[in-house]
């Protein structure tokens, strides 16, 4: 019996001590530490990120399905307005419509960087709208430029976001 609880003591004692020192360690210094036998990993990073990584500091994040509010400090109130948008893509409904319109969308970006690009679904068409364009004659000065990603490209009525200074 005393043998037990001798036993019992030093296993504590070791896990105890396998503990503490596994804690003092943290995971930056546990995955960057050098082993005989293994590769070595080298990480630059931010004193911000690593403090976050290694659970020195909170961050408090927002689930991606939370609605955002409609303010934004940058551009001011956030208003969905009748308004254009130029219709560069209009498709079918399989997969590899929703993939072409997202390149175009894509492509749309790296051109028109001024503006934003939609990809929607009406059934049973996938298609994709660039900008946000308060009259119809705004959106008419870059219907030519935007043919040039699509021939049938076409100014088509929308809910448009616009940004409303205080």
């Amino acid at each position: 019996m005393a043998k037990l609880r001798v036993l019992s003591f030093l296993l504590c004692t070791l896990l105890t001590t396998a503990l503490s020192q596994l804690k003092a360690q943290n995971f930056t210094e546990s995955i960057t530490s050098e082993v005989a036998g293994q590769g070595i990993i080298t990480i630059t990073q931010d004193s911000l990120l690593e403090a976050i990584v290694n659970g020195d500091m909170a961050v408090e994040t927002t689930p991606a399905n939370t609605k955002k509010d409609d303010f934004d400090i940058k551009q001011g109130k956030k208003q969905k307005l009748r308004g254009y948008r130029i219709q560069i893509y209009w498709g079918g409904s399989s997969r590899n419509d929703q993939m072409q319109a997202e390149r175009l969308r894509a492509r749309a970006a790296s051109i028109f960087p001024q503006f934003k690009g939609y990809v929607g679904y009406e059934s049973p068409h996938w298609h994709c709208r660039i900008g946000d364009f308060s009259t119809r004659a705004e959106a008419a000065e870059y219907l030519q430029r935007m043919r040039s990603l699509n021939k049938e490209a076409m100014i088509v009525p929308s809910e448009i976001v616009v940004y409303k200074e205080f």
